[in-house]
């Protein structure tokens, strides 16, 4: 059942799951009952706004909540009456910045853009064809010199 920022999800007899959403904060509250007991368990986390409605999946021995906020993702487990934050996948590593190697008068870059790459190539194959008409200038040269 849901109203507007409030979930309320049956997870099996004597279990109900209340999630609401108040400011940056998800609220949960879970509440147990059986012959003679009564229990109440709860648990806040920063989200944000949620960008998609909390979702439950459920197995025969707990349930799973995901909870996709605009600040995080949060996945919750339902064990045996307690709430338990599920492990998270590990955060992405941010991209390596470009890295530039000089020795004496060469120099490397590796970096993210073809566009680089493309006019280093192109300088290199200009300095090529540059050496190479220097060599056949000194090549003629030094067979002249010769004879």
């Amino acid at each position: 059942m849901s109203t507007g920022n409030l979930y309320t999800f049956h997870l099996g007899p004597g279990r109900v799951l209340t999630v609401t959403l108040q400011g940056d904060l998800t609220h949960l509250t879970l509440q147990s009952t059986g012959p003679g007991q009564q229990q109440s368990q709860q648990s806040s986390y920063r989200t944000g706004n949620w960008r998609v409605a909390p979702h439950v999946e459920y197995s025969q021995r707990h349930a799973t909540l995901e909870i996709q906020g605009q600040l995080q993702t949060v996945q919750v487990e339902i064990v045996d009456g307690q709430i338990r934050t599920a492990p998270s996948a590990p955060a992405p590593l941010p991209p390596l910045p470009p890295m530039k190697m000089q020795l004496g008068n060469m120099s490397m870059h590796i970096g993210n853009e073809d566009t680089d790459l493309r006019a280093e190539n192109l300088r290199l194959r200009e300095e090529n064809l540059r050496l190479r008409e220097e060599n056949l200038r000194l090549r003629e040269q030094w067979q002249q010199h010769r004879t």
